[in-house]
């Protein structure tokens, strides 16, 4: 846990009473974001991943409609934000050892 928990709202992912997908959304330097992006290894492949997008921005149109969003992507997972209308902003850095790009999209 961290100090954005507290503020973030949290979006779970269950099957079959198993927590399988989790992600959070919370504002953050004038405009929205959210992380933590996951489904849990055997789901992967499934959808779940789409899904679980869907979630988060249904939460972003309901809690912060218009607001324009930006989120730091593990660069391997560019290509799946690109699906949703995200794109990358500038050049490659350094996020705890993993490389990450900012992705922006307009407002929902």
């Amino acid at each position: 846990m961290d100090a954005t928990d507290k503020v973030a709202r949290h979006i779970l992912g269950y099957q079959a009473g198993q927590l399988v997908a989790y992600a959070r959304v919370f504002r953050k330097a004038g405009h929205v974001t959210f992380g933590r992006v996951l489904t849990i290894p055997e789901q992967r492949g499934t959808g779940l991943g789409r899904q679980l997008m869907v979630q988060i921005e249904a939460e972003i149109r309901r809690n912060f409609a218009g607001e324009a969003i930006s989120i730091e992507a593990q660069i391997d997972k560019q290509h799946f934000y690109e699906k949703f209308g995200y794109a990358a902003i500038g050049a490659v850095f350094d996020f705890n050892g993993t490389p990450h790009i900012r992705m922006d999209k307009a407002g929902l």
